[in-house]
């Protein structure tokens, strides 16, 4: 797809572009670039809050901490080893999280020096 580089930008166009992961069917997602040193990563939709919240909200944060921060983290890794993520809402979601239509947030930034 020629994506090349190891900066947030080059994550933030990985993310954008993995459509085997995130089949838009399932997932809808926003990508913001504040700057060239910081990534906003947003889902607005979740397969796992759409099934899950309804059932048993608690259960959804486990299963979303469980495995969602490992993955996102590990991914940023790959790229660059001194780009930070910092989570701005998980799962279990607060009413302002519902109202604002987000599931999940992240942001990427640079480790500092």
């Amino acid at each position: 797809m020629g994506i090349t580089g190891n900066d947030i930008e080059t994550l933030m166009k990985d993310f954008q572009t993995d459509a085997m992961a995130l089949p838009y069917k399932y997932f809808e997602c926003t990508h913001e670039m504040p700057s060239k040193d910081r990534g906003i990563f947003t889902f607005n939709r979740c397969r796992g809050v759409d099934v899950l919240e309804p059932v048993d909200e608690e259960l959804l944060g486990a299963m979303c901490r469980a495995t969602c921060p490992p993955s996102i983290i590990a991914t940023a890794k790959l790229y660059n080893p001194d780009i930070e993520t910092k989570i701005l809402a998980i799962p279990p979601r607060t009413q302002k999280m519902k109202d604002d239509g987000i599931c999940c947030q992240w942001e990427f930034t640079y480790k500092s020096k």
